[in-house]
């Protein structure tokens, strides 16, 4: 091994280990948040995630690409939400609940054109528009204890964003 290649795998290791340790951080700084802002007899935090489809089709404003024009997508979102309780069946939300709420924001957009609907006839309907309005509107609709963590929204299965507070 030359001294050069010894000192790049050297910076990235280094680059890593940096990267990583922010990464902890940045996840315990969110955790501490919210269990300061919650009630804390139970020290778990739970995860909970479900995810639906829709077909549906928009076009880029203010876009000089193929995108600009009208084209559809089998869009698939995800969303995560966190509990720190359990109710009295060992549940933090039924999943089915989740998935209620998930498909009043999303389902009158299936089979439709994202940039007929409000608020896409005014905001842009990219992906990360998207995933913020799904993501702003289910934070809404949750019940009290359950908090949204993320959404994430796939174009296609290599296409994906991923939409956090």
């Amino acid at each position: 091994m030359t001294k050069k290649t010894s000192l790049l795998i050297g910076y990235t290791l280094l680059a890593f280990e940096c990267y990583r340790k922010f990464a902890v951080l940045c996840c315990r700084s969110k955790l501490v948040k919210f269990r300061h802002s919650h009630a804390r007899n139970n020290p778990d935090m739970f995860t909970l995630s479900i995810q639906k489809e829709i077909a549906a089709a928009h076009r880029l404003r203010n876009y000089d690409g193929p995108c600009a024009r009208i084209h559809g997508h089998n869009w698939k979102i995800r969303v995560e939400v966190c509990a720190e309780k359990l109710d009295h069946a060992g549940i933090a939300i039924d999943f089915s609940d989740i998935e209620t709420l998930l498909w009043q924001i999303i389902g009158p957009f299936d089979h439709q054109n994202f940039n007929d609907i409000a608020p896409f006839d005014k905001i842009n309907p990219t992906a990360e528009n998207i995933s913020r309005f799904v993501y702003q509107k289910m934070k809404q609709l949750l019940p009290d204890g359950i908090l949204i963590k993320n959404v994430q929204l796939w174009e296609t299965d290599t296409y994906r964003v991923t939409y956090e507070e």
